[in-house]
């Protein structure tokens, strides 16, 4: 749910709709019966007058929605802005937090997204989106990127699923990727140390929640440049560059050369305390401006494992 005061428009998509609907689609709840319990609250106005849960809207609606009182209210996320412009805002995203909403009740960047850029929500196709045109894993740290209009978002979704587009991710993982001997089928040698894998991607489960190494529905096919930056003992940091992202790609091949990331339960990780966050962090992602076709490069901060020279005090021993 939105942390503070947010104000919506009700577009020509969504006349017709009842306001509590409209609420948990657009991401000021977390579900209808959230919307509810906001209208029962009486947190909830359209056009300035207290709404009623069964109200049908029009288009070019103005629905605000005031902050709860401090004891019912969650914690607020905190937007850390990397860059902003007319056509996007790019945020470091913290670790531990959806990039969407799965579940009623999740808190999410996209419902911040929306309460602090209510542009951004009729942005995407699904107002719950916020805009975005990529996604992180709730565990991964880093640099994300939301639209803050239609064309804006078409655009962006084009540019960052092209082969011209880089992200680069920092990773400590168990065991060190450039001592393996024998390599697995799909891997080559690049560098000093360093290793391209090539091994194709599919989801498995009913919601697509894991993926597989060539397997699963739909394998893809998917490239990870892999690069040593620091030996740490048992663990190693790593740099993991890829073009078109796939699903858990950076997690999945790492798992695959036998070096999951530290923390990463799912694909065989260990080593930290938690089930929200592993040692994953989008450094930097660089794409065409749609705009004007200039290639811009936005950088995250890096927390302190992810600096060289920096051990991470819940490294395994």
């Amino acid at each position: 749910m939105m942390s503070g005061p947010a104000t919506l428009v009700v577009t020509a998509a969504d006349a017709g709709m009842r306001l509590d609907k409209f609420l948990a689609r657009a991401g000021a709840a977390g579900s209808v019966a959230e919307a509810k319990r906001l209208l029962a609250e009486g947190l909830v106005r359209v056009h300035g007058r207290h709404a009623k849960k069964g109200e049908r809207l029009v288009a070019g609606a103005i629905v605000t929605m005031g902050p709860r009182a401090a004891g019912g209210a969650e914690p607020a996320v905190s937007l850390e802005v990397l860059l902003e412009n007319e056509d996007l805002v790019a945020l470091n995203k913290p670790a531990g937090l959806h990039a969407v909403a799965r579940r009623a009740g999740d808190r999410s960047l996209a419902t911040a997204i929306i309460a602090g850029f209510p542009g951004c929500a009729g942005a995407s196709p699904d107002s719950r989106e916020g805009g975005l045109v990529h996604r992180l894993d709730q565990g991964t740290s880093g640099v994300i990127v939301a639209a803050k209009h239609p064309s804006a978002w078409r655009s962006l979704r084009a540019s960052i699923a092209d082969g011209a587009c880089r992200k680069a991710y920092l990773a400590e993982v168990e065991g060190d990727p450039g001592t393996i001997v024998a390599l697995p089928e799909h891997v080559m040698r690049a560098g000093a140390g360093g290793l391209i894998v090539t091994a194709p991607i599919g989801r498995l489960g009913r919601r697509g929640d894991r993926v597989q190494i060539a397997s699963g529905r739909a394998p893809l096919v998917a490239r990870s440049e892999i690069e040593i930056v620091e030996r740490r003992g048992p663990t190693t940091l790593v740099r993991v560059t890829l073009t078109r992202g796939r699903a858990h790609q950076v997690r999945a091949h790492l798992a695959y050369l036998g070096t999951p990331l530290l923390g990463d339960r799912i694909y065989g990780g260990g080593g930290l305390d938690g089930e929200l966050t592993f040692r994953l962090h989008a450094a930097t992602i660089t794409f065409a401006v749609p705009k004007d076709g200039s290639t811009i490069t936005i950088a995250a901060p890096l927390p302190g494992w992810a600096m060289a020279g920096e051990r991470s005090p819940t490294a395994m021993p």
